[in-house]
């Protein structure tokens, strides 16, 4: 799955792992309740995910982008989240967010812009 542009896919409580997941695109994808021990995620592009009680033990997501990602049950002590944003991650608990952060993480909310933005003109 390396590269892979797999937006919309559906992994519920399939075995990914040892997967090399590399930069791969998984916007809007299902992982609820999947095995992604020792799996490569990095710099994998994970917004929107559904990662809902996914194992990442030993899960390389050095780089991701887990935006909008759905994490509700998700343990990433045994994860490595080095550079990795979960910006507006709902379920995220608290230890969660501070394993993320003390690890190199980035966590938080930020407003999201619907539609055109407005830039202002410069004359």
């Amino acid at each position: 799955l390396r590269g892979a542009d797999a937006r919309g896919a559906v992994f519920d409580l399939a075995d990914l792992r040892s997967a090399d997941c590399t930069a791969a695109l998984f916007q809007g994808a299902s992982f609820r309740r999947a095995h992604l021990q020792h799996a490569i995620l990095r710099q994998a592009w994970l917004l929107s995910a559904h990662l809902e009680h996914a194992c990442l033990q030993g899960t390389d997501l050095t780089g991701a982008n887990g935006e909008w990602a759905w994490v509700e049950g998700v343990d990433f002590q045994e994860a490595l989240v080095d550079c990795t944003l979960w910006l507006n991650a709902r379920g995220l608990s608290a230890l969660a967010r501070r394993t993320i952060e003390a690890q190199g993480g980035f966590t938080g909310t930020r407003a999201m812009i619907l539609g055109r933005e407005l830039y202002a003109e410069t004359q």
